[in-house]
């Protein structure tokens, strides 16, 4: 059970502690936190937010204090209360609304309020209860008279099983009250067994005369039955009649005899026999299995030996190869000379065999020479690497470094861009904090360079961008 709260009452609670929801730890003591934050839910209802229009305000170490109005608790039984802020983990307090009875007995110097109201269906005052703890019990004069709890009792027409029995002095219990007291009920029952009782008679007259039990436990009756067994007779004959009314066995015999004729009218053993006979004939009269395995190898014997085969495989494996790398050779060897290929003149021999001086002109470098004193050109001593190996001086152009920071580097987004949008995360103005819209504004505080829709969390859920 929470704690308690009186009805309809206003009250300040105290709330929290409101921690970081980051490390769980830290407390959060500058929250905004308005009426629509806090929200109520009444005897397990669905959540709603306090009827009092007045902020929490901090108290200390994270809890603040939060007005509650005489609506907020109007209810009795459990009072639920949640808060969750952002940047802050979330916030349960549980509270039981009690009568103002309760609340100040508890509380207060009330007492309970326990008045006797139910006994003997009226109110009774103290006084009554004070003079029967003094006089204690009196029969004569405490006793309750007069009272019949039953009145000649009778279960079954004429017998009588209560006749003002008395427990208590004038307290009568049974006195001439009848339960049941020949009522139609008990004489139609009876009617109805004697009914059964002579259906069962009637069905068992055969068994002969009435079966009692004598003095001893002896049947009554039954040497008189054995010795005049005509019922027993009677049921013999019935026998006999079932029996003589089924087929005589003349008609057996002639049914037996159809059969026989059916068996003998089918086709007699010798026949089957001749059937057999021509059917091995078919069989002797095929060919020998040694002329088809004769037949079989002449055939095969007639044809020309694997190694023929093999020899004209090879052979022809062999042309397939040569066609295939002259084919080649002449594509690669065109790729080089381009147009048509002429061995006289095109060949590696052929241009071997021009010589060197065919190799060398005015206007090539003869490799066979001395290069010695060859002049290559002048050369700017302003850019003598030995003195330029530091690079000092050196610079991109403008275009250059454009062309650096202008690359994409995610999604849309260039270098020149990501930069703008991180100097305004970083150092640009903000807006929004507490609330589901954040704004971050540029360095020169022209525009809202990012636009983020946070959750109740904190968490981003949208961001527009203007990385402009």
């Amino acid at each position: 059970m929470g704690l308690l709260l009186k009805q309809s009452t206003s009250v300040d609670v105290l709330i929290g502690p409101f921690m970081d929801e980051d490390d769980g730890k830290t407390t959060e003591e500058a929250l905004t936190i308005e009426d629509e934050h806090v929200l109520l839910s009444k005897l397990g209802q669905a959540l709603a937010a306090k009827n009092d229009a007045n902020d929490a305000t901090h108290d200390d170490l994270g809890y603040y204090n939060c007005p509650l109005n005489a609506t907020d608790t109007n209810t009795l039984g459990t009072l639920q209360l949640c808060c969750h802020m952002a940047g802050a983990l979330p916030v349960y307090h549980e509270y039981m609304v009690v009568t103002a009875n309760v609340w100040d007995t508890l509380c207060g110097a009330d007492l309970f309020q326990t008045d006797l109201t139910q006994m003997g269906g009226v109110a009774q005052s103290a006084t009554d209860l004070k003079d029967f703890a003094d006089a204690g019990y009196d029969p004569a004069t405490d006793k309750v008279t007069g009272v019949k709890l039953c009145d000649r009792t009778t279960l079954v027409d004429g017998v009588t099983l209560c006749d003002q029995t008395t427990l208590v002095d004038n307290v009568t219990l049974c006195d001439e009250t009848t339960l049941v007291d020949t009522t139609t009920t008990n004489t139609d029952m009876v009617a109805d067994v004697a009914s059964d009782v002579t259906d069962i008679k009637a069905k068992t007259d055969l068994i002969g005369a009435s079966v009692a039990l004598e003095t001893g436990g002896k049947i009554a009756g039954i040497e008189t039955t054995l010795a005049s067994p005509d019922n027993f007779k009677a049921n013999v004959t019935n026998l006999d009649a079932a029996v003589s009314t089924r087929a005589p066995s003349g008609e057996y015999d002639t049914e037996v005899a159809h059969l026989d004729a059916d068996i003998s009218s089918r086709a007699p053993t010798s026949e089957y026999d001749t059937e057999m006979a021509h059917l091995d004939a078919d069989i002797t009269s095929r060919a020998p299995a040694g002329e088809y395995d004769t037949e079989l190898d002449t055939t095969i014997s007639s044809r020309a030996p694997a190694s023929e085969y093999d020899t004209e495989m090879a052979r022809i494996t062999a042309n397939v190869a040569t066609e295939t790398k002259q084919d080649t050779n002449a594509t690669h060897l065109t790729d080089i000379k381009g147009g048509t290929f002429n061995g006289a003149t095109d060949s590696l021999e052929a241009i071997r065999n021009r010589g060197d001086s065919a190799w060398i002109s005015a206007t090539t470098v003869d490799l066979n020479a001395d290069q010695s004193a060859v002049t290559i050109g002048t050369v700017n001593t302003a850019l003598a690497l030995t003195a330029n190996n530091d690079k000092t001086g050196y610079a991109l152009a403008a275009a250059g470094i454009d062309g650096i920071w202008d690359e994409v580097i995610e999604g849309t987004l260039t270098g020149r861009q990501v930069l703008r949008l991180n100097l305004s995360a970083l150092t640009g103005k903000s807006s929004g904090g507490g609330t589901a819209t954040l704004i971050f504004r540029d360095n020169g505080d022209t525009k809202a360079r990012i636009t983020a829709t946070v959750d109740e969390d904190g968490n981003r859920t949208a961001m527009t961008l203007d990385e402009t």
